[in-house]
């Protein structure tokens, strides 16, 4: 295995992204002071039990005084006492006796309690070495009683660094743009990284088989979100299947559109140089696609991607999460631009000079047919802020734009009432910005709505639940 081949002998190999903690234990090591208790904590694969193992080798531990226990599966008191008895005895050779516990969080509280009394009155020829993915989970007690290190993730261009090295090594043909994907992939955790690279050499597996993406879906996010943004819904929707189809991971796919879509929120709040690693050529790519959304867009698309991540767990047809959240950014970002496209062909058509105040206000039928259309992406929209609102819209229907006023048609008198209080009036012209981009303003008129022969509402069911959710199931 690779992530054993390779694993760092001493602290002089041990360089990537750890410097710090091996500054600090080298430093202790000259002075002769070393620690009784360490707690190694964090992610998976970055190099906690490495560093306990050559710590070990460095205060002369030896054969069998490295004592190594899997808290996973030796988690009871039984454990914890069988260690105490025999944590007493001196080491065979060497200095020190130093016990490595792995995923320590895992411990029974009963266990932690017996722990706790041989880290307050540790033999001097012992070192205990406390290892977790989850520090949070270890008693403040027993962390209290511990030097603490942070192993942090892994930059990508560190975990390039050691890929490098091992495809020196193997004498092998490997692409840095491939050695890229795997250290993206990898979450910061070498291991990650080496076993994955180790399916490449050994397995012959290609980089984007390996990630569990579709040779094309690597490369191609930035593709699949132009498609959006242009709303070539059907492009979008080809591309999803084509993915599922080459029998890609298409949890691993959505987790690929957020990085992605994460990546244009940084560059579009000018921190993607600082905080992104990736080729020059998708960086210009990015950076022209985070010019053309506004941060609401934005915003939208990555709850929309977000919501997918979870309705991928139970959904029968596992392409449908993404043909929805396709659709619905697509028709919002296409009524946002025919209401802009509204408001622009208005200025231009008008002869007459006009205040800036009213070139501002779409007042065509065409204005009124992209807010008509748009209606689903307002009311969406409204539900993410507030759902009893979008109820009450329900019931509600755009009539017309007057004066910059959207004019909705109300049919009951104390839905009236209730879209004209200001905090519901102000958040519902917050989103017709945010959807339409325009600063419309919002007018209640109560019309009358028919009845059908049976003398009930055609709608009524509708309306009585919009009334139950607005007034907390009292009406």
């Amino acid at each position: 295995m690779f992530y054993t081949k390779y694993r760092p002998p001493n602290f002089d190999e041990l360089f990537f992204g750890l410097e710090s903690i091996v500054r600090a234990l080298t430093s202790q090591l000259e002075k002769g002071r070393v620690g009784h208790a360490y707690l190694f904590f964090g992610p998976r694969g970055t190099g906690k039990t490495t560093t306990a193992r050559i710590l070990a080798k460095e205060v002369g531990c030896r054969g069998l005084d490295l004592i190594e226990i899997d808290a996973a599966s030796n988690r009871g008191i039984d454990d914890i006492r069988n260690l105490r008895e025999k944590i007493s005895l001196a080491p065979t050779e060497g200095d020190y006796k130093v016990y490595v516990i792995d995923e320590v969080h895992m411990l029974t509280k009963e266990a932690f309690n017996a722990l706790l009394k041989t880290l307050e009155e540790p033999p001097s020829h012992a070192i205990l070495i406390l290892c977790t993915t989850e520090p949070h989970k270890v008693p403040e007690t027993i962390r209290s009683r511990c030097q603490k290190f942070e192993f942090k993730r892994a930059s990508i261009a560190d975990i390039v660094k050691k890929l490098k090295l091992i495809v020196e090594s193997e004498k092998a043909e490997i692409s840095g743009e491939d050695l890229q994907l795997l250290a993206k992939n990898a979450e910061g955790g070498f291991r990650d990284a080496e076993t994955m690279l180790e399916q490449m050499i050994v397995g012959g597996l290609p980089a984007a088989e390996v990630v569990g993406l579709a040779p094309s879906v690597g490369k191609g996010v930035g593709e699949f979100v132009e498609f959006l943004l242009n709303q070539q819904v059907s492009e979008a929707i080809k591309f999803v299947n084509r993915t599922y189809e080459s029998g890609s991971n298409l949890t691993n796919f959505n987790q690929t559109i957020l990085e992605y879509l994460r990546g244009l929120l940084l560059v579009k709040n000018g921190v993607g140089e600082e905080l992104l690693e990736v080729p020059e050529e998708n960086y210009k790519q990015m950076k022209e696609q985070a010019s053309k959304l506004s941060g609401q867009n934005l915003d939208f698309m990555i709850t929309e991607f977000t919501q997918v991540g979870f309705q991928l767990q139970d959904s029968a047809i596992p392409q449908l999460p993404f043909e929805l959240a396709v659709t619905r950014i697509a028709g919002k970002l296409e009524a946002q631009s025919s209401m802009r496209e509204a408001g622009n062909e208005k200025e231009t058509n008008n002869p007459h000079k006009v205040s800036s105040e009213d070139k501002r206000y779409p007042k065509d039928p065409k204005a009124v047919s992209g807010i008509i259309e748009g209606w689903d992406s307002v009311l969406q929209t409204v539900r993410s802020y507030n759902h009893s609102l979008e109820a009450l819209l329900k019931s509600c229907r755009p009539l017309k734009i007057e004066e910059g006023k959207l004019i909705l048609e109300v049919f009951y008198k104390f839905h009236k009432e209730r879209l004209e209080e200001a905090k519901n009036r102000n958040l519902l012209e917050k989103v017709l910005k945010e959807v339409t981009g325009l600063p419309v303003k919002v007018r209640c008129i109560l019309g009358k709505k028919k009845d059908n022969p049976r003398g009930r509402s055609k709608d009524f069911d509708t309306v009585e639940k919009s009334a139950l959710e607005v007034f907390n199931g009292e009406l």
